[in-house]
């Protein structure tokens, strides 16, 4: 009886290479388009971009000789004013405040002008101050040290003027109540405009 040798394959040499492919699979790191530090750089790129564009919202009109609305504050049956928005407990209401243009820089002979509509027995008080802070840091907070306030109750439509002696950052806001001193529901219509000087 003869025997024959037979030769069997080892799969020693394919499951080597098996696994010198996963290791490769593991210690790959995809391409990215751009990198950690470009992608962080561009972010705050992006982040300086909109906050000096902000910041420039107000001061840059100072410079310029034209005439520009700075608010507009009204009630109606549609529109709630801004005084009775101010008495909201709205949480985000400290953050939503950075964002109104009720502020701004004056330079000196510049006039703030008023004008205004509003119901029989209401009175409107108008009131600037002017702020003592850091510049950039007076737009979030006023540190104010000079007031200036004109009650108006007749007549019930018309304007006031308020020219700026010196140069500085400004805050203004209205407020309309009734003859009793309390927050009028009357209709009113109060605009704040930068007078061409």
């Amino acid at each position: 009886m003869t025997l024959k040798r037979v030769k069997f394959k080892s799969n020693y040499e394919g499951s080597n290479s098996f696994r010198q492919a996963m290791l490769a699979a593991a210690k790959h790191e995809p391409q990215r388009s751009m990198s950690n530090r470009r992608l962080v750089g561009s972010g705050m790129a992006i982040f300086t971009g909109i906050f000096f564009a902000y910041t420039a919202m107000f001061y840059l009109p100072a410079f310029f000789s034209f005439s520009k609305v700075l608010g507009v504050a009204n009630q109606d049956i549609r529109i709630p004013s801004l005084s009775t928005l101010e008495q909201s407990s709205n949480p985000l209401k400290p953050y939503a405040d950075i964002f109104k243009l009720r502020r701004g820089y004056f330079r000196s002979g510049q006039v703030i002008q008023v004008g205004y509509e509003i119901s029989p027995d209401t009175q409107l008080s108008l009131e600037i101050k002017k702020c003592n802070s850091a510049p950039i840091i007076e737009i979030i907070q006023c540190n104010s040290y000079q007031t200036q306030t004109i009650d108006v109750s007749d007549p019930l439509r018309g304007a006031q003027s308020f020219r700026v002696s010196e140069p500085g950052f400004y805050y203004y806001k209205e407020k309309v109540s009734d003859l009793s001193g309390q927050q009028s529901t009357e209709p009113f219509v109060v605009v704040w405009r930068r007078h061409r000087v």
